[in-house]
């Protein structure tokens, strides 16, 4: 029997992902795992941006997380993303940030984690991959690492 913890009753998780096939996976492997989490989902820099803004105004909306696509289609995005996410003034600023990209380049990873990412995942190559990271990855994040609450 699966256990539901705090992060699961009271969280959600924002998912950046420019890739409606990669959604797909991301929201099976993240429900089938995460049952009781609200999952958001954005596609694009600006709707990332407004959903960060949104949250200044109701902080119900802060996430536990967020999983960032890196290449939204470009990595300048998803580097503006994570600077504004991890801004001091960002309501989201102590939020985890895990970035997740095909790119399995030393230059994104060590500059994600100079901008304030939380994590860096290469993506999975085929479904039963895709699968496995998810499990990994929320019994990590979900069961195993205390999140916080709202904005400190």
């Amino acid at each position: 029997m699966q256990r539901i913890t705090a992060n699961q009753r009271r969280g959600s998780l924002l998912v950046i992902e420019d890739n409606a096939d990669h959604w797909q996976l991301i929201h099976a492997g993240l429900k089938r795992n995460l049952p009781e989490t609200n999952i958001v989902w954005v596609n694009n820099e600006s709707g990332a941006q407004e959903y960060v803004d949104n949250c200044t105004t109701n902080e119900q909306l802060i996430p536990k997380m967020v999983l960032l696509d890196l290449y939204l289609p470009n990595p300048e995005q998803g580097w503006n993303l994570l600077h504004t996410l991890k801004n001091k003034t960002s309501p989201l600023h102590q939020v985890p940030v895990v970035v997740f990209s095909h790119s399995n380049r030393i230059e994104d990873i060590t500059t994600s984690y100079k901008a304030g990412g939380s994590s860096y995942l290469v993506k999975p190559t085929d479904r039963h991959e895709w699968q496995i990271y998810f499990d990994t990855l929320c019994q990590y994040w979900w069961n195993i690492v205390t999140l916080p609450n709202k904005r400190v």
